[in-house]
């Protein structure tokens, strides 16, 4: 197979057809036995405990630092280590705090057959997501931890959720574990309900099952107590109190539940801690009330220097001025384009934004001489295209929209130069085209750095066109959530300090 090469390069002027651009095209079908894999797992079911026995954690050592007290202690082993239901879903512990303080982490019990990249989430008892953290440097089995970038502050006595998901199931579940009178309280924490919400991508759990326990757990500092340090505390444990349980919105588990020339500098450092990600991109609630701006005609932005900032903007914008800037705002993409730049327009700015797309929309953030910075971009069939002398940095692409005839790529290029992607978070289907295409259509693709990305799916998570110059692709974490590879690469191009999610080097 020669590579994902299916690009036209899309018009930039908004008075001729927008069309080419959404590359929507008929993809090879899969016939899906659905009958008969029903029936395999069906037929699985009676060995599918085999090997699902409690095992020995690897990592028997309380992960918890001193100060922080938790629902489970790391010498607590599951009944049902290992459920058989093999169904990515999200699974959760419904918990308060008696007093007001800090969760610093995310735990969950890990069996050996419980595999696949685990992210771990906060919410809030609205189903808000306050933070989320990606698992990296898992043992084989027992309690796993993933520490987050910036704790988050919960208040007492209000219910949160604590979540992780697992994408092939296989997860730890004890039923029967709460109920009327028997909640799990740990010195300020209590739990009294697990959760869960099946899905393909972390979604906000609210069904449960049989009373069942999940070992979803959090590390939690009240205030006033000692900061937290690397010195591991004493286990603990804890829980949370009863709250309502939503009844079973989808259907039970199987047996339990479950620029210049070279890209402008950014006015403020890349993130030190954690990938990007809901806490950390878009405009956050607790820094910006959002007030509603009217679309402008065509939705062009025309006034050369204007600044939109904390804005609710119901359609796409169109930039036709120089030195625009767009900080702290929601953009709502109903057409082709979330934003796009004119072509000859200069030192575009967009930052700490939402561009929230719609079906209609092929394209987030689209053509040339733009810099985005902490942007959280999803709903739109491709995330970015570069048509040259771009910065992407600190921004988060995920959950892109597959229609029938889409070919989804995060971040698109047909022959450009100039581009620097530096700590992103760019997220894929795996069976689709690329994380990052670096296409040579329309002219060879020079002076690319591609530095320190957390990269998760594709055909080829990266594609680069055999052409061009000064291409260098460093120190990116991978998954191997792949079709056919990490890479696809030819030409000049230099390789260094690329790894899996699991450490081991990209080759």
């Amino acid at each position: 197979m020669s590579g994902p090469r299916h690009r036209v390069r899309p018009t930039p002027d908004p008075d001729r057809p927008l069309w080419p651009l959404r590359h929507r095209q008929p993809v090879r079908g899969r016939v899906v036995l659905v009958a008969a894999a029903s029936l395999a797992g069906a037929l699985a079911l009676g060995v599918a405990y085999v090997g699902a026995q409690p095992v020995r954690p690897t990592m028997m050592a309380s992960p918890l630092r001193a100060g922080e007290v938790a629902l489970w202690g790391a010498s607590t082993t599951p009944r049902l280590p290992a459920d058989p239901d093999r169904r990515p879903v999200e699974l959760g512990t419904r918990f308060f705090a008696a007093v007001p303080g800090q969760v610093t982490a995310i735990l969950f019990y890990k069996h050996p057959e419980n595999g696949g990249l685990h992210t771990g989430a906060v919410w809030d008892g609205a189903g808000r997501r306050l933070a989320d953290v990606l698992f990296t440097g898992e043992t084989a089995s027992g309690w796993q931890v993933a520490r987050l970038a910036h704790p988050v502050q919960i208040a007492a006595n209000t219910p949160y959720v604590v979540s992780y998901h697992a994408p092939h199931g296989r997860y730890a579940d004890d039923t029967d574990y709460f109920g009327p009178g028997r909640p799990r309280t740990i010195g300020p924490l209590t739990a009294a309900a697990g959760v869960y919400h099946y899905g393909t991508r972390p979604r906000f759990p609210t069904a449960s099952w049989r009373d069942s326990t999940y070992y979803v757990d959090v590390a939690f500092v009240p205030s006033g107590a000692t900061e937290p340090t690397s010195s591991p505390s004493p286990t603990a444990t804890s829980t949370l109190a009863p709250t309502s349980t939503a009844p079973p919105t989808t259907s039970p588990p199987t047996t339990t539940a479950p620029v210049p020339t070279t890209p402008p500098a950014p006015t403020t450092p890349p993130s030190t801690g954690g990938w990007p990600g809901a806490s950390n991109t878009g405009w956050q609630p607790t820094g910006v009330r959002l007030t509603a701006m009217s679309c402008p005609s065509g939705g062009k932005v025309s006034t050369a220097g204007t600044v939109i900032d904390g804005k609710d903007i119901g359609c796409g914008l169109y930039i036709t001025a120089d030195n625009v800037t767009i900080k702290r705002s929601r953009i709502t993409a109903t057409s082709d384009f979330g934003v796009r730049t004119a072509d000859g327009v200069r030192n575009f700015r967009i930052e700490d934004s939402e561009i929230a797309g719609t079906p209609a929309c092929a394209v987030g953030l689209v053509f040339s001489n733009w810099t985005g910075v902490r942007l959280n971009i999803h709903g739109c069939s491709d995330g970015a295209h570069t048509e040259g002398n771009v910065l992407l940095q600190d921004s988060w692409i995920h959950d892109l929209y597959r229609g029938p005839t889409d070919h989804n790529d995060a971040v698109q290029a047909t022959g450009s130069s100039n581009v620097t992607l530096r700590h992103n978070r760019l997220e894929n289907p795996h069976n689709q085209t690329s994380c990052i295409l670096i296409g040579g259509e329309f002219g060879q693709p020079n002076n690319w750095l591609v530095e320190n990305n957390y990269l998760d799916g594709g055909n080829y998570t990266i594609y680069l066109d055999p052409y061009g110059s000064n291409r260098t692709i460093r120190d990116n974490v991978f998954t191997k959530s792949y079709v056919y590879g990490a890479l696809n690469l030819a030409g000049q191009v230099s390789l260094s300090g690329n790894t899996y999610t699991d450490g081991s080097t990209v080759r």
